[in-house]
């Protein structure tokens, strides 16, 4: 398991003491990801240093998601799922997509926001789609944001995978 998860272990290892020791550690409680807004708080006591040291372990801290971009290989997503179902304990429904490395996926309403965070996937709008395109999206919405509104495109929907009839939502949720 340590190997196959590696990324995580490195984080926790290596990490410098202070502030940042606090998000490592949801990150790993987080089998590598986890929402932006679990992380605000700590983020703004790391400084440009420490947020360097952070990015040379392999960490994005994105505009939605702070993620270990190599734990999203397919079979690693698969593994984290079932992580999170032996860990929670729960009769979890899987009759529905299951988190597999696509780029999104409609997300189950049945299933807790902190199941497709422990995959790699975050809930947003209708949507769960996978943190590093949503990472993508973000930025590119972020971007055309500067110059007012603007109108969901195929560039924006590709950027995260997504149809376009499922961009509004999406960018909606995200605060566009």
């Amino acid at each position: 398991l340590r190997s196959r998860l590696l990324p995580i272990f490195e984080l926790r290892e290596k990490a410098p003491s202070g502030a940042i020791r606090g998000l490592v550690f949801v990150i790993g409680e987080g089998l590598g990801s986890t929402s932006r807004a679990h992380v605000d708080d700590l983020l703004r006591d790391i400084g440009p240093t420490e947020r360097a040291a952070l990015v040379s372990l392999g960490l994005t801290v994105g505009r939605a998601s702070v993620f270990l971009r190599q734990l999203l290989q397919p079979d690693l997503i698969r593994l984290r799922a079932t992580l999170f179902r032996a860990a929670h304990g729960q009769a979890l429904p899987r009759d529905g997509a299951e988190p597999d490395g696509r780029s999104c996926l409609s997300a189950d309403l049945r299933l807790p926001g902190a199941f497709y965070e422990a995959c790699g996937y975050q809930v947003t709008g209708p949507m769960a789609v996978r943190v590093d395109r949503l990472h993508r999206l973000a930025g590119i919405a972020a971007h055309q944001a500067q110059s007012g509104a603007f109108p969901p495109t195929a560039e924006l929907a590709r950027a995260a995978g997504l149809e376009i009839s499922d961009l509004p939502a999406v960018l909606s949720a995200l605060g566009y």
